[in-house]
């Protein structure tokens, strides 16, 4: 979100539904949120830009009774047909419709199908009956409990790779106190699939020290996660606030596809030190990231119960002092880090880094 407008607030979830091919098409669009009625979007003709793999296609719509334009951005995938990456819109100002175009909005793509509004009530019935009577058939039931069952995001899951969560400033002020990012959850939490024992028996004691420091009344339901589990993240990184330029344009993007390439750049210069003074590159980081936690800045504020769109979730672990499954061991000092790199004595072995 950048200008202000009565069509769009922040972290409105769209559905959009139709087909486009290179002359454009209609594609009908409904607000989740309510913000505006039910609309339709149309597409121009595909066009790129020199050798870009990405297409673009001129859109208009009249939504919630504003006439607006903008440009939707394609991008074709290794294996995938082209898609929708994200809608930027735009406006004329109603006074100086010759100036150039405000942006007011980004829609970014998310999952599909799109995550589904708010939780309602739901009630589970671990019996049901039914009779007939007089052409009527009566159904009842005896309530029973309803389970819940948290997974994590995979790959990052797998005891074989580096799992990095996202954190923002506080306040979104540069230089003030990290906390675990809300413009999304950063989905860590414990692997059904790997326990700690014997796969990441590494990070054992840091697990062990969250679960038994954290009042209970802050986890999760007993039985939606396995304590024992592989647990991510195994550290963080900022994930909120980067500014990239596409075709010279400034744009806002962030998630743990930040943090965590932010992340994996700051290896590849610890590597670099290595290599320099003739050592092996780091190899498989988790061991070494465990033993190391005072080269991270301990994250204390925020959680992960928060869905891809920035909703509230009813269940998620809470930041804490030491590990915690929202923001790992915390975020980088790189001095301190690098230091301890120097120091380590690593055999070389294949290390990957994942977002959550």
């Amino acid at each position: 979100m950048f200008k202000k407008s009565k069509v769009f607030k922040k972290r409105d979830i769209q559905t959009l539904d139709g087909d486009v091919n290179d002359k454009g098409g209609r594609v009908s669009v409904k607000s989740l949120n309510k913000t505006f009625d039910d609309a339709v979007i149309e597409f121009g003709e595909i066009y790129r830009h020199g050798s870009s793999p990405e297409r673009y296609s001129n859109v208009t719509a009249k939504l919630g009774g504003d006439k607006l334009e903008g440009r939707a951005i394609f991008f074709t995938f290794p294996g995938q047909p082209a898609r929708c990456v994200n809608i930027e819109w735009e406006k004329h100002s109603k006074k100086h419709k010759k100036e150039p175009l405000r942006m007011l909005a980004v829609w970014e793509a998310g999952p599909n199908p799109p995550p589904p509004p708010p939780p309602g009530k739901c009630t589970v019935y671990k019996t049901v009956t039914s009779h007939t009577t007089a052409n009527k058939t009566v159904i009842s039931g005896v309530r029973g409990k309803q389970t819940v069952k948290l997974w994590p995001s995979w790959p990052a899951s797998s005891p074989w790779v580096t799992a990095v969560g996202a954190t923002r400033f506080v306040g979104q002020k540069v230089g003030a106190a990290e906390m675990a990012t809300d413009q999304f959850g950063s989905g860590g939490g414990f692997s059904a699939q790997f326990g700690q024992e014997p796969d990441a028996k590494w990070q054992a004691s840091a697990v062990a020290n969250y679960l038994s420091t954290v009042p209970n009344s802050t986890l999760p339901p007993s039985g939606s996660f396995d304590p024992n589990g592989r647990a991510t993240p195994d550290v963080a990184a900022l994930g909120e606030g980067y500014q990239v330029l596409v075709h010279g344009r400034p744009e806002a993007v962030g998630g743990t596809s930040a943090s965590s390439p932010a992340f994996a750049a700051m290896v590849s210069l610890l590597n670099e030190a290595r290599l320099n003074a003739a050592k092996p590159a780091m190899g498989f980081l988790n061991p070494f990231l465990y033993k190391n936690a005072d080269a991270f800045t301990d994250v204390v504020l925020g959680s992960n119960k928060i869905g891809r769109g920035g909703e509230s979730l009813p269940y998620g672990f809470n930041c804490s002092k030491g590990w915690d499954p929202a923001t790992g061991l915390g975020t980088p000092k790189f001095d301190k880090l690098l230091a301890a790199a120097m120091a380590a004595v690593r055999r070389p072995t294949i290390s990957t880094v994942v977002a959550p």
